[in-house]
Order: structure tokens, then C-alpha cells, then sequence
């Protein structure tokens, strides 16, 4: 049961409200951004008390961070609310000092993976009396977020019952199901092969040419689906899967994402190999296939389960 502040209820029953809405987002290293639909900055006072009101300080109306209707419901389906913004980089010179504009969302924030299931709270409040209080009428977390050729950014708040309808078990299939290749389910020792290199040409954020420092992979070995982490330029920490591995194709790497920096020659990255994840390779390749998480392979098929009795005759003796 929401429970409103007996103020901001008398406002609520005038003829006239002046209601605003106010958004939180809670970052991965823990700062908080505020922001409003409303056209000026609304300023909760802190109430004194121990422990601190989270909720208390300025909601910014000059937010690069949008909000779409709320959708609540009495079952069990997903509420959500969608969030859409386009934001630029720390580098950008359009971008506002992040000391002046504790509101802004940076593309270097988004692929840190600084927002990645950030929890997200909604409240309602009197813009003309903040100091009457709130009252918080969605909290959830955000979801997957995508990003357009624009450079526009859109994700949804999910609600908490978002979680309730998530099928939660491992399910058997013909191929590997471990969610990293050498996790600790897959047990493979991967270290030994990660290679390191530089970018030797910038073509494009999602692929370009590099000089490998190694010596010849072990036979077999493929970085494709494999992971390559930049160690230093503009890019450095950020990783993406590889989609063409550069030992077979004419050194030039691509990937399944941009990354959100431009390269330059030189940047230094390392280039973890790939698995595809299927018995064979497993077992020929890697020599793992005692670990192998394909567990489909030791059930009956469907045909097998389905077929009837088979007679002697049948079997021709």
C-alpha cells in the first residue's frame, strides 16, 4: 500500500493539482542521476533525519533522458515504462563538463555497462511545494538497451514482476549451453591462448586491420565468438565478440557491435579465443568434451520417444 504524506494528500484532493513526475537512476559505481518532465528544476529538501532520504535533492529539467507513459498492471504481465536518449561521449565537444551536469548520461557510461539493470525509481510530487514530499509510483530496474543508427539510445524500466515470468532452469540441448567459454562450467584453461595485438589500420568502429603478436595457433583454433578487449586508446576496457577472425581473414577483425570509440593505430588489445560451442569441436579441437555442458546428447530424440514397440520380425530375427 503506497503511503503519500498527509501534505501532498491535501494537495491531491484541491480542485487544481500542480503534480510533476521525478526519475532516479542508480548507477553501477553508485551516483545518482535526477532528472523531471517538468519545464524547471524541482529541489526535494532533505529532511534532517538518520538515515539520509535518498530521494532528496535537484531533479533536473534539462535532461538528456526521457520518459514514456507508465503501464501498470493488476496481473502478473510486465509493467514498463520506456526511457529513450541520445547522449555523447565524455570526448565530445558539445558535451556538457560532467562536474556542471550531474544528470548526463554518457555513451562511455552506457558501454561500461554502468546502467546495466540500474534500478529506477519513479515519484510523483507538488512542483510549486516539493517540500510537501512524494510518493514513489514505480520502482523496477532497466532492461536491455539498444541503441539506432542515430546514436539514440532506448531501453524500458521493468517492473518487479518482470521477474516472476523469467524461466529460471537449464535446459538440455545437442550444444554447449555455458554462458562464457573457459567459465567455471566449461573448466577449459583459456589463458594460455589469448594472444595480444594492435590496431594497425582503423577502418571503420566495427571492424579494422591489426598486427597480431603471436605465433601460429594451435591447429583448429578460432577466435571467431571469441572476446577482444582494447588495453589502451580511446577504447580501453571496452570488449566486443568477434564475428571474423583475423588469422582467416587477411588480418582484418570485425565484430557483431560497434565499438563506441574511434581506434587509432597502435591501441593495444588482447584476443581471447571463441568456441562454437558444438561437440566436436569440444572434443577434437580443445580436448574438453568430459566438460562439455551438451547434456541434449545423452537424451532420446523425439522420434525415439514417440516410436512404438518394435517386433522380432521387424528386427529380422
Amino acid at each position: 500500500m503506497k503511503t503519500i504524506p498527509a501534505q501532498l494528500l491535501a494537495d491531491l484532493k484541491a480542485d487544481a493539482t500542480s503534480l510533476a513526475f521525478l526519475w532516479t537512476i542508480q548507477m553501477g559505481n553508485g551516483e545518482m542521476i535526477r532528472g523531471t518532465e517538468h519545464d524547471r528544476d524541482i529541489t526535494i529538501p532533505t529532511t534532517g533525519d538518520s538515515p539520509v532520504d535518498i530521494f532528496a535533492g535537484t531533479y533536473y529539467a534539462v535532461a538528456n533522458v526521457t520518459a514514456g507513459d507508465v503501464s501498470s498492471n493488476t496481473d502478473l504481465s510486465v509493467d514498463n515504462l520506456e526511457v529513450t536518449g541520445a547522449f555523447q561521449g565524455d570526448t565530445d565537444a558539445d558535451s556538457p563538463p560532467r562536474g556542471n551536469t550531474v544528470l548526463d548520461v554518457t555513451v562511455d557510461d552506457i558501454e561500461a555497462g554502468l546502467l546495466d539493470e540500474a534500478p529506477v525509481t519513479v515519484l510523483v510530487c507538488n512542483w510549486m511545494e516539493p517540500a510537501h514530499g512524494y510518493y514513489i509510483i514505480k520502482s523496477g530496474f532497466l532492461g536491455t538497451i539498444s541503441r539506432d543508427s542515430d546514436g539514440k539510445y532506448t531501453t524500458e524500466v521493468r517492473g518487479l514482476t518482470q521477474l516472476l515470468s523469467q524461466t529460471v532452469i537449464r535446459t538440455f540441448t545437442a550444444s554447449c549451453n555455458v554462458v562464457e567459454f573457459g567459465d567455471a562450467r566449461c573448466k577449459f584453461n583459456v589463458t594460455p591462448h589469448i594472444i595480444t595485438g594492435t590496431v594497425a589500420e582503423p577502418d571503420t568502429l566495427q571492424q579494422f586491420s591489426v598486427d597480431l603478436v603471436q605465433g601460429s595457433p594451435p591447429s583448429g583454433f578460432s577466435y571467431v565468438g571469441g572476446k577482444l578487449t582494447f588495453t589502451s586508446g580511446a577504447n580501453a576496457g571496452y570488449f566486443r565478440e568477434v564475428k571474423l577472425d583475423p588469422n582467416a581473414n587477411g588480418g582484418v577483425v570485425q565484430f557483431w557491435d560497434q565499438f563506441p570509440n574511434p581506434m587509432a593505430p597502435g591501441d593495444a588489445f588482447t584476443l581471447k579465443p571463441g568456441c562454437d560451442r558444438q561437440p566436436l569441436t569440444c572434443g577434437k579441437i580443445y580436448g574438453n568434451i568430459l566438460n562439455i555442458r551438451a547434456f541434449g546428447l545423452y537424451i532420446p530424440g523425439l522420434d525415439s520417444l514417440t516410436a512404438g514397440p518394435t517386433t522380432t520380425s521387424e528386427l529380422g530375427s
